[in-house]
């Protein structure tokens, strides 16, 4: 027998999925919270239990799929894969990510230039800035960018050029080049910081 705490997973789970489904027939803006909440047979009141508004869904989505992807390159670099090079691979991945939920992607650059700074998940494996700064603070340790540096700097300015690379790509939008875009930019910043 499920428990409560299992219970209320699987409920925010529901919630979550069912809001894919709606963002990806309907599109981001045109799904409404009461939309969400009727697809997933829950109550309003439910819903609000779990998400504070609509872009929180967004929110969890990105976070629960960059969990996974992050799991995937740290246990890349763990098997000797360049730090650099999985930060590039990450990058790519982010790029497919954003092409594939294009309704989606506008949506959650506005949620992460008004999130509020001092609540960031900083877990690389949840997180966005968690896994670029562990990246780039592996690669500080392999003595392959320069170790002045304070990562999370590095971090904020990786993080800007992937929301104007989105906003960019958002404006004529072409399958398969947000991620080139994306790389071409770390390419730029990497010169300037490696040894």
């Amino acid at each position: 027998m499920a428990t409560q705490e299992e219970r209320k997973q699987e409920t925010k789970l529901k919630i979550i999925d069912n809001a894919k489904e709606l963002f990806d027939t309907k599109g981001y803006d045109n799904t409404s919270v009461d939309d969400i909440f009727k697809l997933a047979n829950v109550s309003k009141g439910t819903f609000y239990k779990h998400f504070k508004t609509k872009i929180d869904i967004v929110i969890s989505i990105a976070r629960e799929e960059n969990s996974l992807k992050s799991k995937e390159v740290l246990t890349s670099i763990s098997n000797g894969l360049d730090t650099l090079d999985t930060l590039k691979m990450y990058l790519n991945s982010v790029g497919d990510w954003f092409e594939a939920r294009q309704s989606i992607a506008q949506a959650l650059v506005v949620a992460s230039l008004t999130q509020d700074v001092d609540n960031i998940v900083t877990d690389p494996k949840y997180s966005s800035r968690g896994f670029i700064n562990a990246t780039l603070t592996s690669a500080q340790k392999q003595k392959t960018i320069k170790s002045d540096i304070d990562t999370w700097e590095l971090t904020a300015m990786i993080g800007g050029f992937i929301v104007i690379c989105v906003v960019v790509w958002l404006q004529n939008p072409i399958k398969g080049e947000l991620g080139k875009s994306l790389n071409k930019k770390l390419d730029i910043l990497l010169d300037g910081i490696k040894l």
